[in-house]
């Protein structure tokens, strides 16, 4: 994470942060998967792959990268410039390693 970025945390109730935790265990291959579908071009895979993103996103509380992962989805799923994908791709990317399991420190 670069110094210039801010550290997301979920939104969710205290209760879920068990859930969260496994959910940000599990992202670099959630988001490593949808790099290999881009780089075979698997369209289909990566539709699939974003669409879960973005209500993985919404159900741990994440609600920043669901606006990337459903464009990134709708874009796989309509067969877009490689390059606006590549870029709408490495958003999610940039995001998900912004994203952190736990409370936010105090005096965030």
């Amino acid at each position: 994470m670069k110094p210039t970025e801010t550290a997301l945390y979920s939104t969710v109730e205290p209760e879920m942060l068990d859930l969260v935790e496994l959910f940000v265990d599990e992202l670099p291959d959630r988001l490593g998967a949808t790099r290999i579908a881009y780089d075979r071009a698997d369209w289909p895979m990566l539709s699939l792959l974003a669409g879960q993103m973005t209500t993985a996103g919404f159900n741990y509380g994440f609600p920043q990268i669901c606006p990337v992962a459903k464009q990134l989805a709708e874009q796989a799923e309509a067969g877009s410039v490689e390059e606006e994908v590549l870029d709408t791709l490495r958003q999610l990317q940039a995001l998900g390693r912004r994203i952190r399991a736990g409370m936010p420190p105090s005096g965030d």
